[in-house]
């Protein structure tokens, strides 16, 4: 029997309900029998009496192993923790690479392992699976890249910093595919989601380029090349050439809407940068948008003009 495809709702955002403040009485008593721990560990060893351990029938020495032993365990915790950092950063470098050097397939399989091999260690899993699905995207497959995104936007208690960046993402997504709707919705969702402790204008930047994007897919195209004229210092400060060869592209084609032989002039700049990148790096973006397509061929852009 076929299962059933996911309900609208289901592919909209929905922010994890804050969570319980821990019970002010809890750690009350738990400050409570600490402070008690530590002065009977101060009583046991601060005595005059020489004999007093072996009148008490006790010598103290398995606090001495407690404590050391709770140290051990905090240590291999730590270790375990910034360890698997470590080794998770180093296997997925391949992986990068294959993003860099647009093997878009090759790496969303890369990252699915990964993704499997680190599925105990919930914010190296997340990683992976945010990188499975941007690959994904850039390989043409924005259905399945959104179902990718939103699984780890579903993730209990994941990180506020990937859960905005998949929300960036998943607006992308819905964006290149034409629903508006849900580009928008998640969008406004990436906004709520705020910038932790990452440089706000760095965050704002990227927000902006995919603002940029869903204005041009609503056929908005006089607003986004006033949006584009008004972030341009954020995107060239901010933005790696991955990200401003999108820019360039929708740059040029929202000025090419223009009237005036100044508006023409404009998006000839763009397309003059766009001519030096890759002929395969715009398909992404063409796949499920006409319009743009169209624009692409007409300017002997992407590969389908090489």
């Amino acid at each position: 029997m076929s299962t059933p495809p996911p309900k609208v709702e289901d592919w909209l955002p929905h922010d994890p309900p804050p969570q319980p403040k821990p019970s002010t009485f809890k750690t009350l008593v738990t400050w409570v029998v600490l402070i008690g721990f530590f002065i009977a560990i101060f009583v046991l060893f601060s005595t005059d009496d020489p004999n007093a351990h072996q009148q008490t029938g006790y010598s103290g020495w398995w606090i001495a192993a407690g404590i050391v032993g709770t140290l051990v365990v905090v240590v291999m915790m730590l270790g375990w923790l910034f360890g698997s950092a470590d080794k998770f950063n180093t296997a997925q470098t391949e992986a990068l690479q294959l993003l860099v050097d647009r093997k878009y397939h090759e790496a969303a399989t890369f990252f699915e392992q990964l993704a499997h091999r680190y599925r105990a260690r919930p914010n190296c899993y997340a990683v992976a699976r945010y990188n499975q699905g941007k690959a994904l995207l850039h390989a043409g497959d924005s259905a399945a890249a959104a179902g990718i995104l939103l699984a780890i936007d579903r993730i209990p208690k994941v990180g506020i910093g990937i859960r905005k960046l998949g929300a960036l993402q998943l607006a992308r997504c819905f964006a290149v595919a034409g629903d508006l709707e849900k580009a928008t919705s998640w969008l406004d969702a990436a906004r709520r989601r705020g910038t932790g402790l990452a440089d706000p204008v760095h965050d704002r930047a990227f927000y902006e380029a995919v603002e940029g994007l869903v204005m041009c897919r609503a056929g908005k195209l006089a607003e986004a090349a006033a949006h584009y004229d008004q972030a341009w210092p954020r995107f060239t400060t901010y933005l790696p050439i991955e990200a401003m060869t999108e820019v360039w592209l929708l740059r040029a084609y929202a000025a090419a809407a223009g009237t005036t032989p100044r508006d023409a002039a404009a998006g000839e700049t763009w397309l003059r940068m766009l001519r030096s990148c890759s002929p395969r790096s715009l398909d992404w973006l063409t796949t499920r948008w006409p319009e743009l397509h169209t624009f692409v061929v007409t300017h002997e852009l992407g590969a389908q003009a090489a």
